[in-house]
This record gives C-alpha cells, structure tokens and sequence, in this order.
C-alpha cells in the first residue's frame, strides 16, 4: 500500500498489524517517488482521476494486473473519456451507494500516438 501522508500510512500499518496481515506492506512515499515494481492488483482510491491514474501508475501493472478503482458517481464518465489506453475495464455498481460505481479490468498498454 502506498500513501504519502505520514498518519494515513501509520493508521495502515497498525490496521495491517490488528487485522494479521503480515504480507502487507505500507509505503510511506508519494507513487511518482517509487522504483518500478509489478503487482497482482492494483487499487486507488479519492487518488486521481482515471487518465492520470493510468499515466502514474500503469508502469506498476502487467497485462493480466486487475485493476479495482471505486470511482463513485463518475466512473463511466471517466471511463467513456479514457483516450490513448488499450483496455479492458467496465464499471460494476457498488454495493454500498447505489449511484457509485468501480472500474474493474485490465490494461494491456498505450495506444500509438498520431504524428
């Protein structure tokens, strides 16, 4: 996990410690500041919208990366004006407001730019 702020990535890492999950890791860095890793998953959440999102964060991902990014009431807004990815996300309802959504799915890489 990663977050900038020092008392979010504290309160993450004592809920990582009191909830047992002895895998997780908390990262007290801005996401622009980290060396290139890979990951399974990938979410964010209140973070940026979707394009800038990709743009930070796609060079932690791999083609089968699942992305879950709760978006609220812009979710398809955002997804129908993603421009220059190729992809494969959709938007499911969330659970808990009937108004929101998560964009789900995968990134395969960057469209060609037009000369």
């Amino acid at each position: 996990m990663v977050e900038s702020r020092s008392r979010r990535a504290e309160w993450l890492e004592r809920a990582c410690i009191k909830l047992g999950l002895e895998q997780a890791v908390v990262i007290g860095k801005r996401v622009e500041t980290l060396h290139e890793s890979k990951f399974d998953v990938i979410s964010a959440r209140a973070f940026a919208p979707l394009a800038k999102l990709l743009d930070l964060s796609a060079r932690f991902s791999t083609t089968t990366t699942v992305w879950l990014l709760p978006k609220g009431a812009s979710a398809q807004h955002e997804l129908d004006n993603l421009g220059g990815w190729i992809h494969k996300f959709h938007v499911k309802p969330s659970l808990t407001d009937p108004n929101a959504g998560i964009i789900v799915g995968t990134v395969t890489g960057r469209k060609a730019r037009k000369s």
